[in-house]
C-alpha cells in the first residue's frame, strides 16, 4: 500500500484500527503541556535528590554525634571504674585495721579460755 492509496477511513474504523490510534484514546496533550509536565517531573525529581541529600547529611551529622557521645560515655565509664577501684583501697585500708584488732580482740579472749 503507498502512501497515496492509503484509505483514511478505514484506519479510523474500529474494525481496522489497532488501540493505539483509537479515537476514544487519544488525548488532548499539546506540546505545551507536555512541556510543562516534563519541567514539573524534573523539578520534582530535583526536589526528591534535595531531600534525599539533606537527609543523609543529617543522617551523617548525627551519627558524628552519636560516636562523640559513645566515646564519652566510654571515658565517664573508665573514671567510674577507676572511682570505685579508690574507693575499695580506701575502704580496706580504713577497715582492715578495725577487724585486725577485733580479730586480735577475739584471739585474746580465745586465749583465755584455751
Amino acid at each position: 500500500m503507498t502512501a497515496s492509496s492509503v484509505d483514511y477511513s478505514l484506519l479510523l474504523s474500529n474494525s481496522y484500527c489497532s488501540p493505539c490510534c483509537h479515537r476514544a484514546i487519544q488525548t488532548d496533550l499539546t506540546i505545551n503541556k507536555l512541556t510543562e509536565l516534563e519541567s514539573k517531573s524534573a523539578l520534582d525529581l530535583e526536589m526528591r535528590d534535595n531531600k534525599i541529600e539533606d537527609l543523609q547529611r543529617a543522617n551523617e551529622e548525627l551519627k558524628r554525634q552519636l560516636q562523640g557521645l559513645q566515646k564519652g560515655i566510654e571515658k565517664q565509664k573508665e573514671q567510674l571504674s577507676k572511682c570505685n577501684d579508690v574507693t575499695k583501697q580506701l575502704l580496706v585500708e580504713k577497715v582492715l585495721p578495725h577487724i585486725l584488732l577485733t580479730f586480735g580482740d577475739y584471739w585474746s579472749l580465745l586465749r583465755c579460755f584455751i
